[in-house]
């Protein structure tokens, strides 16, 4: 949720956001991108602390770094993959088994969603 609510607030009126999920092996791929103008390379090396997010659109400056601990939390890693003046693309890595627990070994139903177009 704080990913996509991120994002949106990124491309503020015009653009995209783009979520989608995929197995690989044992475990589930999430990438969450937008087209908005990326982060200031001041802030990405404090980008997953407390209080280092934009409070100015209303945040806590927390959603970065909870998303990140319970990803940990759960085995798996949140990361900025890339940012620059054309978008932003974030990577939840967990374990299939955490995605999707009621499989019982069977793999994951995953597809790809598009949403947001602008606001």
């Amino acid at each position: 949720h704080n990913l996509g609510r991120n994002a949106a607030q990124a491309i503020q009126k015009a653009g995209y956001i783009r979520v989608s999920a995929e197995q690989r092996g044992d475990c589930v791929i999430i990438d969450v991108a937008d087209n908005g103008p990326g982060i200031a390379a001041e802030a990405r090396a404090h980008l997953f602390e407390p209080f280092a997010g934009t409070l100015k659109q209303g945040g806590t400056g927390l959603g970065l770094t909870i998303a990140r601990e319970l990803t940990l939390a759960h085995g798996g890693e949140l990361q900025l993959v890339e940012t620059d003046s054309h978008g932003t693309l974030f990577r939840i890595e967990i374990p299939a088994r955490i995605a999707n627990p009621g499989a019982q070994g069977k793999p994951a139903a995953m597809g790809q969603i598009i949403a947001l177009k602008g606001r």
